[in-house]
């Protein structure tokens, strides 16, 4: 396709040389075959938007790829076309006008759709949240220019890769539901929540589009609701013309969406339920690593009755990420290597906090214990010094005198002498003389200086 000399891919939109097949997204230009009520590759409107190949479409409305001409950026472009109330002239495929059916309830539906797209301006920021930058009339309808989002729907990302991660769909589908809160707020509803509009971004994010479903929930207009559908993620009150439709609508199509992300498969269609067949409960799957309260919501936000569901997304997230802070966390390698980190950080911190703190408690009982050791030392001392050292002199030097004499002169050796003059134990050998009589003749006797007296033969 052929933009101001440069040659786009229809299928993605960047420039292409000379091959047949794209190499960013293989698509082959000649395979293209559009639906005949949409509008062709090439087609321009207000001058600026340039369409490549249609991204999908509902009852509501055709979405297409386009190339900006004055900001030389890719857009998404909203064509509102209720299906059942208009047509196209598809044997030329040139038309670009629409005609219409029922005028009436052409317009009142074009009406509430500027409404909406007014209102989807306003949340243009909100993460998750596809974001609108222009609104124009054209070919008797209207169109909402919109970011273009780059990457596969939920529902090709997970047939093509399988189920996803619990933890992973806990947070990546967190801002979406987050947004939805604010939106719900000013009464809009989405009522076509579902893998086909949730793109999955290469940055790993998910981005809730097709707003073109979108309603204002008005108590008094329930009736007149238009009944819009997709098994096996729609409630069954939007089956029914009359059905009561609300935040707890979003509520259902979201948590079988996530029943969706989290097994791989489509949950049973609402009808098929109230027929008596069983959806399997997340609680009853081990193998999905969430918390039981996790499980326990998102099967609470599928409940067949309106009434027994959550009635605000507000209340479906609280019941959800509550049990994620305490729960998912712990299961995270990121999330237990940051916790880990801070709770060494609070031990060090603790541990010197608690030397400081030791270190002047014992000052202080230094300081408290260092004033009373002193006061009775300081008045002992002066008690000491008071008295003349003479006079203590007498009293402890001559005890000093009479105890060192007995250990120097040991006196009682000499008081020991009566034992050397107790001779009578030695007597009784003088009084053996007799026995000396006895004796040889050549015995002589032998008198000691100490006064003994021998013999000795």
């Amino acid at each position: 396709m052929n933009v101001d000399g440069m040659n786009l891919c229809i299928g993605c939109m960047h420039v292409l040389d000379n091959s047949e097949e794209c190499p960013y997204c293989h698509m082959r230009i000649k395979d293209y075959k559009p639906v005949p009520r949409h509008l062709l590759p090439g087609t321009v409107l207000a001058d600026r938007y340039v369409l490549g190949k249609s991204l999908g479409s509902g009852n509501f409305g055709i979405t297409y790829l386009a190339w900006d001409k004055i900001l030389l950026v890719p857009v998404a472009v909203k064509e509102y076309y209720p299906a059942d109330i208009v047509n196209r002239d598809i044997i030329r495929g040139t038309d670009l006008n629409i005609y219409v059916n029922d005028k009436t309830e052409y317009d009142k539906k074009l009406n509430k759709f500027i409404k909406e797209a007014r209102c989807l301006a306003r949340f243009s920021n909100l993460d998750g949240i596809v974001s609108v930058q222009d609104f124009f009339y054209a070919n008797n309808t209207a169109y909402i220019i919109m970011k273009y989002i780059e990457g596969d729907s939920i529902k090709k990302y997970v047939k093509a890769k399988g189920k996803m991660d619990g933890q992973e769909v806990l947070r990546l589908m967190k801002p979406i539901l987050g947004s939805l809160c604010k939106i719900h707020s000013t009464g809009l509803l989405h009522r076509d929540i579902s893998p086909d509009n949730i793109l999955y971004q290469e940055e790993e994010k998910l981005v809730l589009i097709d707003f073109g479903s979108a309603r204002v929930q008005d108590v008094v207009e329930q009736k007149s609701m238009t009944v819009l559908f997709k098994r096996g993620f729609s409630p069954e009150e939007q089956y029914r013309p009359r059905g009561k439709q609300g935040p707890w609508s979003d509520v259902y199509a979201i948590c079988a969406t996530m029943y969706f992300m989290l097994t791989g498969k489509v949950p049973l269609d609402a009808i098929e339920r109230m027929a008596g067949e069983n959806l399997k409960s997340l609680v009853d799957m081990p193998d999905i690593n969430i918390p039981i309260k996790a499980k326990e919501a998102i099967m609470k936000g599928l409940n067949i009755r309106a009434s027994e569901r959550y009635q605000t997304v507000s209340d479906l997230m609280s019941d959800i990420y509550d049990s994620l802070e305490t729960e998912v966390d712990s299961h995270r390698p990121g999330k237990n290597r940051k916790a880990v980190i801070l709770i060494c950080f609070l031990f060090i911190v603790f541990i010197f906090a608690g030397i400081i703190m030791g270190f002047f408690k014992k000052n202080d009982k230094t300081g408290k214990e260092i004033i009373p050791e002193i006061t009775p030392y300081t008045s002992f001392v002066p008690k000491i010094t008071e008295q003349p050292i003479q006079s203590m002199q007498p009293v402890i030097i001559p005890q000093a005198v009479e105890t060192d004499k007995p250990v120097k002169t040991e006196k009682p050796k000499k008081t020991a002498k009566p034992k050397k003059k107790e001779k009578p134990t030695k007597e009784p050998q003088k009084t053996q003389a007799p026995q000396k009589t006895q004796a040889p003749g050549n015995s002589k006797k032998i008198k000691r200086s100490d006064g003994f007296i021998g013999i000795i033969d």
